[in-house]
């Protein structure tokens, strides 16, 4: 638009310097608050959830994998479990997501 901003003079909508913690790939980083984890694209908490509990870490796992914004070996390497275990999560729940959707029918 003539007379508008120029996009490098625009401010950023979401600030993009991740907190400092574990890396998942180049766009996520994990970092833990006390007993709480939480997962940021830039400074935007894309997930959290407690050290003790298992399927929110699960179900964290499974969805980032769904998502393309890591591959399952930066995601593996970054909670401390095999490749195979991220995409064996990540059908679960797609499969898990197919019987919700066949129900509801």
């Amino acid at each position: 638009m003539p007379g508008g901003p120029q996009e490098e003079d625009r401010e950023p909508l979401v600030e993009v310097t991740p907190p400092e913690g574990i890396p998942i790939g180049s766009r996520l980083v994990m970092r833990r608050f006390g007993t709480e984890v939480g997962i940021f694209a830039g400074s935007m908490a894309m997930f959290s959830f407690n050290v003790n509990d298992k399927v929110g870490r699960d179900l964290a796992i499974a969805t980032l994998s769904r998502t393309g914004l890591a591959d399952n070996d930066e995601i593996a390497a970054a909670f401390g479990v095999h490749r195979n275990t991220v995409g064996r999560m990540a059908k679960k729940v797609t499969a898990l997501r197919e019987q919700v959707n066949a129900k509801r029918r």
